[in-house]
């Protein structure tokens, strides 16, 4: 949709222009602008609310002028509102609460027995799925009391470590594990590349992958 500019004013334009140089050669140029989102962000707000009610009492007082830049104080008055305004309109918007409703649910979902909102394939147990399913396959956590799998020899709380004999057996077991998992994988791809390389070759050419990895041994 296309704003319809021609229904402001000119003479407004020039209005808000005149006071905002005001500001520009008392200050710098857009100084005003210097406190958004930070520690100032109200007390910016408040100092200028609390000048357009000034600007606007000097008004009906019959103090048509500001004495000090000599411009309307009507005019005074709707900048400063204009500033307050900005601010509002730019100001950063506090994340909502994390709740099913707040979250997408394409990209979340609830949990069935404790009712936290997760990500999906987010590792997530709790005391509510223990209850309904093997308990000999999840170990609680000494230190922090998390619902741990026991094939899952990664966990790391801040609690465990603390206890550095705990820490340092639960890093070494993460590590082996996750060279086992290396392994495995170069030896799938070496797997895959002989294979590869056997076909459209004689039987008694080909190369068996128990006879390739003792020649890289």
């Amino acid at each position: 949709m296309k704003l319809a500019l021609n229904l402001i004013p000119p003479e407004w334009i020039r209005i808000i222009t005149n006071v905002l140089e005001v500001g520009a050669k008392k200050y710098t140029p857009n100084e005003w602008m210097n406190s958004l989102n930070t520690e100032n962000h109200e007390v910016f707000k408040s100092e200028k609310r609390e000048a357009a009610k000034r600007h606007i009492l000097e008004y009906e007082e019959g103090n048509v002028h500001d004495l000090e830049s000599g411009k309307h104080n009507l005019a005074m008055a709707a900048v400063d509102l204009l500033f307050v305004y900005w601010y509002d309109l730019k100001k950063k918007k506090e994340p909502l609460p994390i709740t099913a409703e707040t979250y997408d649910r394409n990209a979340c979902e609830e949990c069935q027995y404790c009712g936290a909102v997760i990500s999906q394939g987010f590792y997530h147990f709790c005391d509510g799925m223990i209850k309904v399913t093997n308990e000999n396959l999840y170990n609680k956590c000494q230190y922090c009391g998390m619902l741990v799998d026991k094939q899952y020899l990664g966990h790391l709380c801040s609690g465990r470590k603390h206890n550095k004999d705990s820490y340092n057996k639960s890093l070494a077991d993460a590590i082996v594990k996750e060279l086992k998992n290396i392994d495995k994988k170069i030896e799938d791809r070496i797997n895959k590349f002989i294979n590869k390389n056997n076909k459209d070759i004689p039987e008694e050419l080909k190369v068996r992958p128990e006879e390739f990895s003792n020649l890289i041994q």
